[in-house]
């Protein structure tokens, strides 16, 4: 199975990130970010989802406790996930930084 980590068009999705400068290394981990965060969202609906269903059901007189459990633990996961998010979102952006110094001082050429 082929993975695109890029719009790349090599078999290996790491081929074309190999001859990349750093910023646009950065950039892509940036992008893989957004799509990450985009999916954490959806576990959050999915567990919003959850709870509407059950609340419908309770209508209903069904007393199940799985649905509770289940988004319980999908809100976990995704707020789990979305801790983990931020923390590597920091670390990129003093990447970031460091990278802008660097490319601003006298080894600018040398970090190409």
């Amino acid at each position: 199975m082929k993975t695109n980590w890029c719009s790349s068009t090599s078999d290996t999705p790491w081929d074309d990130l190999k001859h990349s400068d750093y910023r646009a290394l950065i950039d892509e981990a940036k992008k893989q970010l957004e799509s990450f965060d985009a999916q954490i969202e959806g576990i959050h609906r999915i567990s919003n989802v959850i709870l509407i269903k059950k609340s419908q059901n309770e209508l209903y007189k069904v007393t199940e406790d799985l649905p509770l459990e289940m988004s319980i633990s999908l809100m976990e996961i995704a707020d789990g996930l979305k801790d983990g998010l931020m923390n590597i979102e920091r670390s990129l952006a003093r990447l970031e930084a460091r990278l802008d110094m660097m490319e601003d001082s006298v080894y600018k050429e040398e970090y190409k």
